[in-house]
Formats: structure tokens, C-alpha cells, sequence
């Protein structure tokens, strides 16, 4: 049997309060009988969606026999209340509603109107680089010429409109290249996982060399030379260059800003960017930019109107937050970290975004475990274990598999450690990431001696662990595991019966 559809339970959840009360008011102008309303209301109230449950609740018989129909209908009419709702949000719906009343005018033979629309679209298009809209728009003014048998309108045409073609295509063609740039180290990013390897390195620095991205030149718009920024900045971001990245970064931050309209148009890439120069400016320790970045951020953010206030621009949001929260991490202000977590905490419920969630807890079980509250560690691992996922950030969901182990030592729940052991084998050897610090990791819990143990045994223990781990990370490539948590550190701590935040920040060395 085939499963019922949750897309349009997907597009319900994803909308907010204001949307939601609009496509109320739009079903009370547009319906009779509110069947419409009546399915929106029941997939509103569940949490999951489950059609045999919302079935038994919606009882009106005719409407049962109709569900699929109705289903579709609904979701139309919730398409078309949220293109209502939106219809002056963006540049490129701006555009897309000038091009409609043009075709309208022209179709109705009002040519001097339609081209007075033309007019203020065109100038619109070319002034948000919006070219792939504009080509469009001149081929609604090169048709209607014709009709009006306006000579001087194709004598211009011919003498001048023809060569500005040309040129915006030569414009466009130019930000397509630079997307392409920009598609291409992301490309080279995700295809060899969250760290960077040999092989990645490589290929970014190959990338450099290309002509576009060394000469400035090249670019020949605001928005080519906006990527060209960006894409030079994502790519001293992953070779570890701050100077250049934060400089690169700083540039196209800079670009945004020079034009609100576009800058709110693109506001998703202006967030993007000021969130990933923070792990630049952190390592630069540039405290007071990093300061600027997160101001900037949460003004322009209050500063929109609460519709433009999408999921997707608080997934940057949040991205941004979380970088931040890192720096008061690794520059060990542990109060301004956990304050800020708990201001972000509600968003990253209410988000789903996953990714964020991920990383978040993550940080926040890192926190946590600095300041020995372990109990509140272990509620942020669960988290991450809990998380519906499909390979999201699967690095840090395979490092929470041991560090919930660590978590359960240091509670004395040694009873459950040979059980999770064994589990978290498993797994990583199913998900094939089981590395050799990992190993050992699992390897040592299930032979450890009980935190009870008399002491010399216990250090001695520790002690050769270190001495394994430390052999490990000399290895090439084998240091970024203790990205996600410095265990040598952690055996340091046993060993010297020191806390272990105490030890990581006299090695200047960050877990997370």
C-alpha cells in the first residue's frame, strides 16, 4: 500500500504565526464550506503526521471520501495565500509580479501602459543584477514593438538596445562562471567529509590558481564580484589562511551592505558570510569584530519585517550563534557561552533545523563537561543520539557515540560501559568510522579498571592510554580526531588528578 504524502503537513510546519493567520483570513475570502481550513487546522495540531489518526479526527464524511482531492486543493490554496502573503518580500517576486502585469497590459493590447511596467522593471533588474529576469523582460519590450509599428523604438533597438543585450549577457555569463567557482569548492568540501584531507587541500589550492579568482578584474558585477569574495573566503577558511579568509570575507560582508535592497534580497548569503568569518576572527583574536559580527547580525535581523524572518535565514542565524558561542569556548568565558546558548536554545528547538541542532548540543555538552556538570553533558549527548538523522554532520553524531561513554565513566555508571561498548562498535564499524583513536577509546572502557580501583592502577592504566594516543595523533592526518574531544587531555586530567579544563586551557589546546 502506498504511503499517504506528508508534503503538505511538511509546508504547515514550516510556516509561521503571521502566515498562518493569513491563509485564515484567505480560505474565510476565498471559501464556502472551509473544508480547506479544516484540514489545515487538523495537520496544524499534530506534532507528527499520521493520516489514520487525523482521519478518526476529521469525521465529516463527505470530506473523507474527498481527502485526496481536498488534500491538493489545500495545498494550492496554501501556495497561493504565502505567494499573497510575500507578494513584496524580494526583488525576484517584485520582478515576477511586473512581468505578470506586462504580459496582462500587453495581452489586452495597453502598450504604452505594459511599457511603462517594462520600464520600471528593467531598471529594477539591472540595479539587483537580476539579469535572468531582465532577458526576460526585454524580450516582452522587443515583441511589442512590432505591434505598435513604432519606428523609433526599433530604430533604437537596433542601434542600441541590441548592444546592451549583448553586454547583460556577457554579464550574466560572468556571474555564472564565478557560481560555478563557488559550486566547485563546495563540491570539493563535501565530497572528502567535515575535515579537510590531503586531497581536498590539493584541489582548493588548484582552484586558487584559477584566472577569475586571482584577478579582481575578471568580475564583472556586484554580485560576480560578491561571489568571487565568498568563494575565496570559504576557500582560506578551509586551508586554515585567517588572514586571507577574514580578509576575503570582510570584502563581500562589505559588498552586502553597500546596497540594502540587495542585501536584503541575498540576506541569507550576507548572514552565511558573517557567520563563517567568525572561526577566522577567533583564531585571529579579534575580539571586538567578532562583537560587530553578532550585533550586526541580530540588527538586521530585527530590523525585518517579521515575514521575511524565515527558517532558513535563522539556520544562518543560528550557524552564526554557534560559532560565536565557540569563540567564548576557546577564549574560556564559560558564563558568556552558556548565557548565549540559552538565548539560542528555544530557536534551535523550534528550527528542526537538524544540522544546527547537531552542532549546538554538541557545544553545549562540551560546555557542560568543562564545568563537571556531567549529568547535563549527557542530556546534550542524548540529544544528538536522539536527532532524526540521515548522515547529517555524522562526524559529530560518531564522536558523541564515545564521548556518551567518557560522560558514563566519569558518572560511575561503569555497569553500562561493556554494553556500550560493544553497541558503539558496532555502530561506528557499520557507518565504517571506526578509527584507530576510537578503537583504543573502546577498547580501554571495556578493560579499564573501575573508578574505584586503587589509584596507582588506575594511573598506571591511564598513563599507557596516553601513550597510545599521543603515538596516534603523530600520525599525518590522525591530529583532527581530537577535534571533537581532546582525550589526551583527558587522560592528562587522571593521571595528574587535575580537572580537565584546567589542563586543555594550559595546553591552549580547544576540544571543540
Amino acid at each position: 500500500m502506498k504511503t499517504p504524502s506528508d508534503e503538505l503537513f511538511r509546508i504547515i510546519k514550516s510556516m509561521n504565526k503571521q502566515e498562518k493567520i493569513h491563509f485564515t483570513l484567505y480560505c474565510s475570502r476565498k471559501e464556502k464550506n472551509n473544508h480547506s481550513l479544516k484540514l489545515f487546522n487538523a495537520m496544524n495540531a499534530m506534532k507528527q503526521y499520521d493520516e489514520s489518526r487525523m482521519r478518526k479526527k476529521l469525521k465529516d464524511k463527505r470530506m473523507l471520501r474527498n481527502l485526496k482531492r481536498i488534500k491538493s486543493y489545500t495545498g494550492n490554496a496554501v501556495l497561493s495565500s504565502l505567494r499573497e502573503y510575500h507578494s513584496d518580500d524580494s526583488v525576484s517576486i517584485q520582478l515576477q509580479r511586473h512581468l505578470q502585469t506586462i504580459e496582462i497590459l500587453s495581452g489586452k493590447g495597453l502598450y504604452d501602459t505594459a511599457m511603462k511596467a517594462v520600464s520600471k522593471a528593467e531598471k529594477l533588474a539591472i540595479a539587483n543584477d537580476c539579469y535572468n529576469y531582465l532577458f526576460i523582460i526585454l524580450e516582452q519590450k522587443y515583441m511589442m514593438m512590432f505591434p505598435q509599428q513604432n519606428p523609433e523604438a526599433m530604430r533604437k533597438y537596433a542601434n542600441e538596445g541590441y548592444v546592451n543585450e549583448l553586454k547583460y549577457r556577457d554579464i550574466d555569463k560572468n556571474i555564472l562562471e564565478y557560481k560555478r567557482l563557488y559550486a566547485h569548492q563546495e563540491c570539493i568540501k563535501t565530497s572528502h567529509g567535515e575535515n579537510p584531507t590531503r586531497q581536498s587541500i590539493k584541489a582548493l589550492k588548484t582552484l586558487l590558481k584559477n584566472p577569475m579568482l586571482q584577478n579582481e578584474s575578471r568580475a564583472l558585477s556586484h554580485t560576480a564580484e560578491t561571489i568571487r569574495y565568498q568563494t575565496l573566503g570559504h576557500v582560506y577558511l578551509e586551508l586554515e589562511d585567517w588572514e586571507k579568509c577574514s580578509l576575503f570575507l570582510g570584502k563581500s560582508i562589505r559588498l552586502f551592505e553597500q546596497k540594502p535592497s540587495y542585501q536584503q534580497d541575498r540576506m541569507n548569503s550576507y548572514i552565511h558570510s558573517m557567520a563563517i568569518s567568525i572561526p577566522a576572527l577567533t583564531s585571529l583574536g579579534k575580539k571586538d569584530e567578532i562583537a560587530l559580527m553578532k550585533d550586526k547580525a541580530e540588527r538586521f535581523i530585527s530590523a525585518l519585517p517579521g515575514k521575511l524572518r524565515t527558517n532558513s535565514l535563522y539556520s544562518r542565524y543560528l550557524a552564526l550563534m554557534i560559532n560565536y558561542i565557540n569563540y567564548h569556548l576557546e577564549s574560556w568565558n564559560m558564563q558568556e557561552a552558556l548565557k548565549s546558548s540559552e538565548e539560542i536554545k528555544m530557536i534551535v528547538e523550534k528550527s528542526g533545523d537538524i544540522k544546527a541542532g547537531i552542532v549546538f548540543y554538541a557545544n553545549l555538552s562540551m560546555l557542560h563537561f568543562y564545568m563537571r556538570d556531567y549529568r547535563k553533558a549527557l542530556h546534550c549527548i542524548n540529544k544528538i543520539l536522539t536527532m532524526q538523522t540521515t548522515d547529517v554532520r555524522q562526524d559529530i553524531t560518531n564522536a558523541a557515540k564515545i564521548i556518551n561513554i567518557v560522560i558514563h565513566y566519569e558518572l560511575g555508571n561503569e555497569e553500562m560501559l561493556p554494553g556500550l561498548c560493544k553497541s558503539t562498535h558496532h555502530y561506528l564499524k557499520k557507518k565504517k568510522a571506526l578509527n584507530k583513536v576510537w578503537e583504543l577509546m573502546l577498547w580501554f572502557f571495556l578493560r579499564t579498571p573501575a573508578k574505584q580501583a586503587a589509584k596507582k592502577e588506575k594511573t598506571s592504566a591511564f598513563a599507557e592510554l596516553k601513550k597510545q594516543l599521543e603515538l596516534i595523533a603523530s600520525e599525518p592526518d590522525k591530529k583532527k580526531i581530537l577535534y571533537y574531544f581532546d582525550f589526551i587531555s583527558w587522560t592528562e586530567s587522571k593521571i595528574k588528578n587535575r580537572p580537565f579544563s584546567e589542563v586543555v586551557r594550559d595546553k591552549q589546546f580547544i576540544a571543540y
